[in-house]
C-alpha cells in the first residue's frame, strides 16, 4: 500500500475515533451498560470454566481508557492489554512462551523472506507446536500454551499470508500485530475467522460513539444467546437413547440443531469485543434459520468461514481449471472447498483438544453439504434471477416450505454431526422410523403449522442480519438492560429461598454452567472414557475443555493401561497432579496414606471400592470423606481404648460393578480387610450396561467373566456396533448383571472372611430415588450385605455450597465432610463391623 493511503487510512480513523461534546451521555450509557453485562456475567457465571467474568472486567477497564486515548495509543493498548492478562491469567512460563511465539511468529510473517523461505520458518514452528500438542516429550508449561497458540495463529497466519501477497498492507505495525492478540481468543479457544482486510479497513470506520453502541449491544445479545441456550440445553435436550419415535426424533433433531445457539452467543460475544475497541465489522450471522435453500444458508451461517473458504480455497481453484468448463470448475472447487472445510475444523479440533478426527460423521456431514450448496449454486446460476410475480399466499406457502425444508434437512444433518459415529446416527433414526407409522400422520400437520409459520414471518417482518438501527439505539439496550438488571434481582431474592422451593431450583439451574441429566452419565464417565473437550469442541453440550486425554488421570502421569477389564490402574509410588489436585499413591497402588500389607495386630481394617467419589475426585486426599471417616473414627476409638482402625481407599475414577468384581478376584484382599465396603450410586444399572458397553468397544475380552460373556453373546453385541446399539441390546439385562456382580462380591468376601457392607452414595446431581434404593439394596441384602443408606446425604444444600465448581461437580471438601458425618453416623450403628474376624 502506498504512503498516501495509509496517510489516509490514519487521518481517516483519527477522524472518527474523536468524541464529541454531544458523546459524553451516549458514552457513559455504553459504559453503564457494560457494567451491568460485567456484573450479569459474573452473577450468572456465563461461561465462568472459560474465564468470560474475568474478561469482562478487563473489559470494562479497558474500554475506559480506551475511548480517551489518542489513536496512535489504541492498538498498542490492546497489545498490552493482551500481554497482561496472557502473563497474569497462565503465568510467566506458559504467557511468556506464548508472546515470545507469537513475536517469533510475527518477524518471520512481516520480514523480507522470500516467500517459500517465509512458509519453511513457519512450518518450523509449526512443527514444534505439534511436537508439543503430540506430548512427545514432557513440557506441561509450554503444552498448556499450544492450545491457545494454535487458535490465534493456524487460521489467521493463512489469511493475513493472504492478503500479503496481494500487497495490502493497511495499517501500522501496532494494527497488524493486534490481529494476531485478539484478547478474547485467550477466552475463547473456539474464534471465528476475522478477515484482516476487513479487521483494518473498518478500524473507526464510522464515528466512535456508533460503534460503540453495536459493540455494546453484540456483547449483551452474545450473553443473552447463552443464557437463553442454557435454559434449552438444560431443560428441553432430548437423549438420543430414548429416541424411538418419529415424533421423539423430530423433536430431537429440532432442539439439537437450535442448540447451535452456543455457538452463535460464543462468536457474536468474540465479534462485539472488537466492536466495542473500534473495529466496526460486519454481522457474522445473518439469521439462518430462516434460510430459503442451500446456498442461502451457506450464505447465512458463518460468512466470515464462508468467505475465507472461497477466498483462499474456492476461487484459486476455479481459476485455475475453468478451461475444462463452467460447471464442472464449480463442482471440482466446490467439493473440494468443502473438503478443506472438513480438515480445517478437523484441525482446530486438534490444537482444542490433542486429537485429529477424522470421524465418518463429520466427513458426510460437510460432504453433503458441500454436494447440496454445489448443486444449488449451479442452479441458481443456471437459473437466474427471476421476475415471475405471485400472489400473497402463494408466496407465503413457498416461503414456508423453501424455509422449513432448509430447517428440517439441516437439522437432520446436524444430528449427524452430533452423533459418535454414523453408526450411533443410523441406529437412532432406523429405530425411530422402523415401526411407529402411527405417528406419521401428525407429522405433515406439525411441518404445515410450522410451513405457515415460516412463510409468515419471513414475508410480514422479513427477518434481518443484525445492525445498528435508530430502535437499536434506544429501546432495545434499554431493555436488554433492563432485563439483565431483572434477572439479577430475581437471583439476589431466589438466593435467600430455602434450597428447595422451586424458584430456588430454578434460579440454581439457570444461574452457572451445568451439564444436564442426559450428559451428565457421559461426564461421569468422562474420567475414564473420556470423548469430550477440556478447552475442545465436544458434542456434550456446554462443556468445553483444555486437553482431552482418553483415559483418566493420564495428565497427572499417574496411571498406566492394563489391556484387561481394569482398562488403567494406578502406578505405586507415583505423583502428579490433576485438575489442581495433588496425587501421590502408595506403595499398594491407592491414593491413601502408606499401610502395611498386613494389618498390625488389634487393628481393624476396612477396604473401600467405589468410583471417583470414594477416590476423592477434586479434592486433596486429606479432603476426603474416606480419609476424613477414619479420622473421626480413630478419634472416638482412641479415648475409649477399642484399637485402631484401617481404611484403604480403593475408589478409581470410572470403575463401575464390572471393575470392582476383578478388584475382588485378587487385589482388594491382599490387604487381609476384615470388611469390604461397596459403594453404589442411584444410577447403578445403566453405569453397568455402558461399562460393559465400553469394554466390548476397547475389545476387552470377558471370558474371565462367563456370565457376562455370555449375556454380550446372547444380546449379539459387537465391537463394531456403535455404543446406543449396544446399551440397546443390554439393557434388559442389566439386572441381571447387578445381581451376578452383586453375588460374585459377596462370595469372594465369603471366601476371605471378610463382612461385605454396600453403601448408597447418591452424588451431588441425583435427587432422591426410594425406588432406586429399594431395588438395589434388596438385591445387596439377597447376597449378604449389610446395607448402608446416605440417601438425602445433601439435602438442603445448593450445589455451589457442596460441588467442586462445573464442570467437575464432584463433591468438594465441605460435601465430602457432609458425607464423613453421614456415613459415621450408619457406621456407629453397626458395632460389629469394628471386632476384626480375622485377628
Amino acid at each position: 500500500m502506498t504512503e498516501t493511503n495509509t496517510n489516509t487510512f490514519t487521518q481517516a480513523t483519527s477522524d472518527h475515533s474523536r468524541l464529541r461534546s454531544q458523546d459524553r451521555l451516549p458514552l457513559l450509557l455504553v459504559f453503564v451498560q457494560l457494567l451491568i453485562i460485567t456484573v450479569f456475567s459474573h452473577y450468572f457465571s456465563i461461561q465462568e470454566n472459560q474465564g468470560f467474568p474475568l474478561l469482562m472486567i478487563i473489559t470494562s477497564a479497558g474500554f475506559a481508557v480506551n475511548a480517551f486515548v489518542p489513536i496512535q495509543y489504541r492498538n498498542p493498548l490492546l497489545v498490552l492489554m493482551f500481554a497482561g492478562t496472557c502473563i497474569a491469567t497462565l503465568g510467566i512460563v506458559s504467557g511468556g512462551f506464548i508472546l515470545a511465539t507469537m513475536l517469533m511468529h510475527f518477524v518471520i510473517i512481516n520480514s523480507r523472506l522470500k516467500f517459500p523461505l517465509k512458509i519453511l520458518a513457519l512450518l518450523f514452528i509449526f512443527g514444534g507446536l505439534i511436537i508439543l500438542r503430540n506430548r512427545w516429550f514432557f513440557a506441561p508449561r509450554a503444552i498448556i500454551a499450544v492450545p491457545y497458540l494454535g487458535s490465534l495463529l493456524a487460521f489467521r497466519t493463512i489469511n493475513y499470508l493472504y492478503h500479503h501477497n496481494h500487497n495490502f498492507r493497511h495499517g501500522p505495525i501496532a494494527l497488524r500485530l493486534s490481529y494476531f492478540l485478539m484478547l478474547p481468543n485467550l477466552v475463547f479457544l473456539l474464534f471465528p475467522i476475522v478477515d484482516y482486510r476487513t479487521y483494518t479497513e473498518t478500524y473507526y470506520s464510522r464515528p466512535a460513539i456508533e460503534i460503540y453502541r453495536k459493540g455494546v449491544l453484540r456483547l449483551a445479545t452474545g450473553v443473552l444467546l447463552l443464557l437463553i441456550h442454557r435454559i434449552l440445553y438444560f431443560y428441553f435436550s432430548a437423549d438420543p437413547d430414548q429416541v424411538g419415535t418419529p415424533m421423539e426424533f423430530l423433536y430431537y433433531a429440532t432442539i439439537t440443531y437450535l442448540l447451535i445457539i452456543q455457538v452463535i452467543g460464543l462468536f457474536v460475544i468474540c465479534i462485539g469485543w472488537l466492536t466495542l475497541f473500534g473495529f466496526d465489522l460486519p454481522a457474522i450471522f445473518q439469521n439462518f434459520f430462516f434460510s430459503t435453500g442451500f446456498s442461502n444458508l451457506w450464505r447465512r451461517i458463518n460468512h466470515y468461514w464462508r468467505d475465507f473458504i472461497i477466498k483462499v480455497f474456492y476461487f484459486p481453484i476455479f481459476f485455475r481449471i475453468r478451461k475444462i468448463g463452467h460447471y464442472k470448475s464449480m463442482i471440482i472447487a466446490g467439493l473440494t472447498a468443502f473438503f478443506f472445510s472438513w480438515m480445517l475444523h478437523s484441525l482446530q479440533l486438534y490444537w482444542i483438544s490433542g486429537r485429529f478426527s477424522l470421524s465418518a460423521s463429520d466427513g458426510v456431514y460437510w460432504m453433503t453439504m458441500g454436494v447440496f450448496i454445489t448443486a444449488d449454486g449451479i442452479y441458481q446460476f443456471k437459473k437466474g434471477v427471476s421476475q415471475k410475480k405471485r400472489g400473497v399466499i402463494t408466496q407465503i406457502l413457498l416461503l414456508g416450505i423453501k424455509i422449513t425444508g432448509i430447517f428440517l434437512f439441516s437439522s437432520l444433518l446436524w444430528t449427524l454431526w452430533y452423533a459418535d459415529s454414523v453408526s450411533a446416527w443410523w441406529f437412532v433414526f432406523s429405530k425411530s422410523f422402523g415401526g411407529n407409522t402411527g405417528e406419521l400422520i401428525v407429522i405433515p400437520i406439525i411441518i404445515g403449522a410450522a410451513v405457515l409459520f415460516f412463510g409468515i414471518i419471513n414475508y410480514y417482518f422479513k427477518p434481518s442480519p443484525i445492525r445498528v438501527s435508530p430502535l437499536e439505539k434506544t429501546v432495545i439496550p434499554a431493555g436488554l438492560a433492563s432485563l439483565f438488571i431483572l434477572l439479577i434481582l430475581f437471583r439476589w431474592y431466589a438466593l435467600s429461598l430455602p434450597a428447595t422451593d422451586s424458584l430456588a431450583i430454578v434460579e440454581e439451574n439457570i444461574s452457572s454452567t451445568k451439564v444436564n441429566d442426559i450428559d451428565r452419565e457421559q461426564v461421569d464417565l468422562g474420567y475414564y472414557d473420556q470423548l469430550t473437550d477440556v478447552g475442545g469442541i465436544g458434542r456434550t453440550g456446554t462443556q468445553f475443555r483444555l486437553f482431552g486425554d482418553a483415559n483418566w488421570a493420564t495428565g497427572s502421569g499417574t496411571t498406566r493401561a492394563t489391556g484387561d477389564v481394569l482398562l488403567r490402574v494406578f502406578i505405586p509410588g507415583a505423583e502428579g497432579n490433576h485438575n489442581g489436585t495433588h496425587f501421590s499413591i502408595n506403595s499398594l497402588g491407592i491414593r491413601d496414606r502408606e499401610y502395611p500389607v498386613v494389618p498390625a495386630a488389634g487393628s481393624t481394617r476396612w477396604v473401600f471400592l467405589g468410583t471417583s467419589y470414594v477416590l476423592g475426585a477434586g479434592v486433596e486426599k486429606e479432603e476426603s470423606f474416606e480419609y476424613l471417616t477414619e479420622k473421626i473414627l480413630n478419634d472416638s476409638l482412641s479415648k475409649t481404648g477399642s484399637g485402631n482402625l484401617e481404611i484403604l481407599n480403593y475408589g478409581m475414577g470410572g470403575y463401575m460393578l464390572t471393575q470392582q468384581m476383578a478388584l475382588c478376584r485378587g487385589k482388594a484382599f491382599e490387604s487381609k480387610p476384615d470388611a469390604l465396603f461397596y459403594f453404589c450410586h442411584p444410577n447403578e444399572a445403566n453405569h453397568v450396561i455402558n461399562n460393559v458397553a465400553r469394554l466390548v468397544a476397547y475389545g476387552v475380552s470377558l471370558k474371565d467373566f462367563t456370565f457376562l460373556d455370555s449375556i454380550v453373546k446372547v444380546t449379539g453385541v459387537k465391537q463394531s456396533m456403535s455404543r446406543p446399539e449396544m446399551k440397546e441390546r443390554l439393557a434388559p439385562y442389566k439386572y441381571e448383571i447387578v445381581r451376578r456382580g452383586y453375588l460374585e462380591i459377596a462370595t469372594a468376601c465369603k471366601a476371605h472372611n471378610c463382612k461385605p457392607v454396600w453403601v448408597y452414595l447418591p452424588t451431588t446431581t441425583d435427587e432422591d430415588s426410594p425406588e432406586s434404593f429399594a431395588t438395589l439394596s434388596a438385591i445387596a441384602s439377597q447376597y449378604g450385605f449389610e446395607v448402608l443408606n446416605l440417601s438425602g446425604v445433601f439435602n438442603g444444600y445448593r450445589k455451589q455450597a457442596i460441588q467442586v465448581g462445573e464442570p467437575d461437580t464432584h463433591a468438594n471438601y465441605f460435601g465430602n465432610q457432609l458425607i464423613a458425618k453421614r456415613l459415621t453416623a450408619e457406621l456407629r450403628k453397626q458395632p460389629a463391623l469394628f471386632k476384626g474376624t480375622n485377628k
